[in-house]
């Protein structure tokens, strides 16, 4: 239609074909520049996008602060179970470092790090919904550290098995308070011990 409109004895110079050359070249640049910059809006959005995934699974991003919050409540059901059984807190660091009072894991006594054991078993037992917490080498806490261990035994809302090497007599000082069953193991025949009565369980 262009073309047909055009005057038959139209003529052209070569300044005319110069300047539709001039005029095409600059058009091509800027479709060139569009395309260059629509390609570089999409290169910079997707920068921006895997930027926020970075800082997100960053050591300093989401999951550290997921982590650090989550410890937080953890570390607050720690303490009314220390403060039950009277014994140093137990709090995990930031760095997932386990802190019996003030003192590193590795530098505590071995009594110490068993105490830590059971506080921290009890407390996942009660998130994980466990039907019943062993606790074996018990005879490895002193008298005070024993009472400890049976006051969280008592006040655990679930069964809890406590095991130990102690003289008869002792077996039967506790079996006598009457708060627990006690049950002596020897060549293989555990018998009941109670305040009352002694009854034989093969």
């Amino acid at each position: 239609k262009i073309l047909d409109d055009m005057p038959a004895n139209l003529t052209t110079t070569a300044a005319d074909v110069d300047r539709c050359r001039e005029t095409v070249r600059i058009a091509e640049m800027r479709f060139k520049a569009f395309q260059r910059k629509s390609t570089d809006d999409r290169e910079h959005a997707s920068i921006l996008t895997n930027q926020i995934i970075i800082d997100a699974l960053a050591p300093t991003g989401t999951r550290q602060k997921r982590l650090l919050t989550m410890l937080g409540k953890f570390n607050e059901a720690l303490r009314p179970l220390c403060a039950a059984a009277r014994w140093s807190v137990v709090a995990v660091s930031d760095t997932l470092d386990i802190r019996y009072g003030n003192r590193p894991f590795p530098l505590l006594s071995a009594s110490e790090q068993y105490r830590v054991r059971v506080i921290l078993t009890l407390a996942m037992a009660r998130i994980d919904g466990s039907a019943l917490l062993v606790f074996d080498t018990a005879d490895i806490l002193d008298k005070e550290g024993r009472n400890g261990l049976f006051r969280l035994a008592l006040g655990a809302g679930l069964p809890v098995l406590v095991c130990m090497t102690l003289p008869r007599e002792d077996a039967e000082k506790v079996a006598g308070s009457g708060r627990v069953e006690v049950y002596w193991l020897q060549g293989g025949i555990a018998e009941r011990l109670t305040p009352e009565e002694r009854e034989h369980v093969s």
